[in-house]
Formats: C-alpha cells, sequence, structure tokens
C-alpha cells in the first residue's frame, strides 16, 4: 500500500494544479478582419492547507525527506486534510469569420492541449503511518477513515466561437482520458500491539482505475465531451465588466477495461515481530493471514463527471491605466472551499502593465498574486502567480505558474 500511495501523492502533486482565469482576461484584444492569432497558454498550480513544497520536491525529484519537517507538517495538520491541483498546456488558433452565426465580429477556434486534475482528502493519521510510520505508535490505533482522492490525465480538442467585440466565447471540447484514478476509503484503521507482535487491520472502500497507470501519450481509457463558456457583460459606458465563465459541464465514459476494486474486511498478522514485516527474509507475500484480504476486482465501464468550474469576476476602471478586480471561484473539487481574491491592474503604457493582488481560499489560506504583461508588434506575453511567495519558498504550501504567449498573423489578401 506504501507505494501505491506515494505514486498517488507524486502524481497528483508533481503535475497536479488547480487552473485559474487570468486576471488579465479583462483586457481581452480583439482582432480585426485582417489578422488571425495563434496562442499558447500554460498553467501549473497546486495548492494544500498543510503540506510544503519541500516534501513535493523530494517526492518528484527524489532526495531525503527531513525528519523535523515531517514533524512540522503533522504537528499543523488537522483531522482531515486536504491538497489538490491543476496542470493544463494549451494551443490556440483562432480567425475572425462574418459568416459564424452570421454576426460580425465571431471569431471561430480551434484548440488541443493536454491537462491533469488531482486531489485528495486523507486524515492526519494516513499521513503519519506513510512517511513516519508506527514505531511510536504501539499501543495504539491509527484512524485513516473516510479518504477520497481522484486525478485524470486527459487531452482535449474544441471547437469555439468567440464574441471579439467582448471576449464572450462558447467551446465544445472531445476529451481523451489517458489515466484515471479514485479512491473512497470508509474505513481504514491499523492497531499495532504494544510488544509489536501484532498487526489488526479494518478496512472498507472502493478504488476505480484504468487498465494501467502506465499509458502512453493519446493512449485511451475513455471518452467524453465538455462545455466550456463565458460570458462578459460591459457596464456603465464600459467603466465595468462583469464576467462569468464556467467550465468542465460534461462527462467521459471510461473503457469497460477500467477496474473496480471493493473492499470490506479485516487482516490479523501476529507470530513475528512486525520489524521484520518487510525484511527480505520475510517477504510479505509469504505471511499467514488469520483472516483474508478479500476484495472483489470487476471490470467493467464507469462513467465519471468532470469536475465543474465557476468562476466569477468584476472588473472596474478606476481610470485609462487602473482598474481594480474581484473574484468568486469555485471547483467541484472534494473540501474545495470558495477562493476569493482581489486584484489591482495597471497599465503603464500600451506596451507594459502589471497586477497585483490578494487571494483567500481554495485548498489554501492567504496568498499574494501578481502577474505582468507585455506587448509587442505582433506579439504578447503574460506572466502571472496565484502564489508569489509560496512558490519561490520550501515553506511555501504550494506553487502556481501560468504563462501565456500569442502571435498575431497578418491574413493573406
Amino acid at each position: 500500500m506504501e507505494w501505491k500511495f506515494r505514486l498517488l501523492v507524486v502524481f497528483i502533486l508533481g503535475y497536479g494544479v488547480a487552473a485559474a482565469q487570468n486576471a488579465l482576461d479583462f483586457t481581452h484584444e480583439p482582432i480585426t478582419e485582417k489578422y488571425n492569432v495563434l496562442e499558447l497558454n500554460t498553467e501549473v498550480d497546486y495548492f494544500s492547507d498543510n503540506i510544503q513544497n519541500s516534501l513535493i520536491t523530494n517526492l518528484v525529484l527524489g532526495g531525503g525527506i527531513d525528519r523535523n519537517s515531517l514533524n512540522s507538517m503533522l504537528e499543523n495538520m488537522d483531522g482531515q486534510n486536504s491538497f489538490g491541483g491543476w496542470t493544463d498546456v494549451g494551443l490556440r488558433y483562432r480567425s475572425l469569420s462574418d459568416s459564424a452565426l452570421f454576426k460580425k465580429n465571431r471569431s471561430l477556434f480551434l484548440e488541443f492541449g493536454m491537462a491533469q486534475y488531482g486531489y485528495a482528502s486523507f486524515p492526519k493519521d494516513l499521513f503519519h503511518l506513510m512517511f513516519i510510520g508506527n514505531a511510536d505508535k504501539l499501543g495504539e490505533t491509527l484512524q485513516m477513515s473516510n479518504m477520497t482522492s481522484e486525478v485524470m490525465n486527459y487531452q482535449y480538442a474544441g471547437l469555439g466561437i468567440m464574441n471579439e467585440s467582448t471576449g464572450s466565447y462558447l467551446s465544445f471540447n472531445l476529451i481523451n482520458v489517458q489515466n484515471y484514478f479514485s479512491s473512497d476509503i470508509e474505513e481504514f484503521t491499523l492497531y499495532t500491539a504494544e510488544d509489536a507482535s501484532e498487526l489488526e487491520l479494518a478496512y472498507s472502500g472502493t478504488v476505480i482505475t484504468n487498465d494501467t497507470l502506465r499509458g502512453d501519450f493519446l493512449s485511451n481509457s475513455g471518452t467524453g465531451f465538455t462545455l466550456n463558456g463565458r460570458y462578459n457583460m460591459k457596464l456603465r459606458e464600459n467603466k465595468d465588466l462583469v464576467s462569468i465563465e464556467v467550465r468542465n459541464i460534461g462527462a467521459v465514459q471510461l473503457n469497460d477495461r477500467t477496474r473496480e476494486l471493493k473492499a470490506d474486511s479485516s487482516w490479523n498478522y501476529s507470530g513475528v515481530n512486525v520489524n521484520e514485516l518487510f525484511s527480505s527474509d520475510n517477504p510479505f507475500n509469504n505471511l499467514t493471514l488469520e483472516d483474508s484480504v478479500a476484495y472483489t476486482d470487476e471490470q467493467k465501464a464507469k462513467t465519471v463527471w468532470m469536475p465543474l468550474d465557476i468562476n466569477a469576476n468584476y472588473f472596474h476602471r478606476i481610470n485609462k491605466s487602473d482598474h481594480i478586480g474581484f473574484s468568486i471561484r469555485k471547483r467541484f473539487f472534494t473540501d474545495h472551499t470558495a477562493d476569493l481574491g482581489v486584484n489591482y491592474l495597471h497599465n503603464e503604457s500600451d506596451k507594459v502593465g502589471y497586477n497585483v493582488g490578494l487571494s483567500y481560499g481554495g485548498y489554501g489560506g492567504l496568498r499574494m498574486n501578481a502577474g505582468a504583461h507585455f506587448n509587442f508588434k505582433n506579439w504578447r506575453l503574460y506572466l502571472t502567480t496565484r502564489n508569489l511567495i509560496g512558490t519561490f519558498i520550501e515553506s511555501g504550501k504550494g506553487r502556481s505558474a501560468s504563462f501565456g504567449i500569442a502571435r498575431t498573423f497578418r491574413q493573406a489578401p
């Protein structure tokens, strides 16, 4: 079980992030009938209420895990803890078309990309068992029930239409699931005898996974569809803007090779000191079990809803160069609370602008946001982070970075 848990942590936190609407979206620049736009956008974002960056760095890149850091994390943990994240790399091609829906100022766009999301809610004792062990818990029972997690790695291809005058859009996306894993562990307790001669384990729950967690890029474990959309409404003679974006309205159908493992049993081991449990002289598969480790393993198709993401923003134009924005965001992950934010945005010139702000919620506490954008003749670049301080320190509880680049092309006459 230990290697599976560590794999899950690496899989979620090494690559998992929570995608966020770019704070500079309100500066949407419409294209004209003479131009097309090619855009590359990347997002990497993960947060936790108690997991420090140092642990994630060592799990992903390798290296020793400092015992003092582990103890510090344990001391700060609640009974139930959480982390989650998202990563997205996408390419979009946008071209103006007066024939789109028979209205002017509409562009059609194609987009392709790959994404991954993951989250987990876990009890403090589970973290203790996996990273500290149970040597200091002799004569005690570790309570590790009520653990949930989900990870999906997928690719998408979409077709959409955008209102170039407002930035509102609607897109339809085909989803190819590469890997999927979820767990819902209702009961999980472990008792270790005071003399370390006996273990008692009780467990019940469900695990769903595709036939391999090592699928190659574009390998198919399921297929689905989603709708994404954003509605922007300008107010008070374009001084204010209200923006509501909803993403991932849809579901995927995992194929008939998907494994569903269900367990509801108990396990007892005695007779040899548990310190020898995983030694080379006493391999686990040679142990005598008083009660069988019972579970069912069934392969069948499974429908999984995509995690709905709702983001609402209000921007107020203070003057030609300065704006202030307020946001609220809810991603439908386990234990993900509404994420509240406020940002100040300033355009130094037509070519350079920046934003700073604060956000609170989601999977973390109070965080500082920052970003900048640059406009050149045919290029536009932006770089933002939703966790300016935490991203650069090992004691932080999450990292965040978004980068985008757009190239404008003149249409052939």
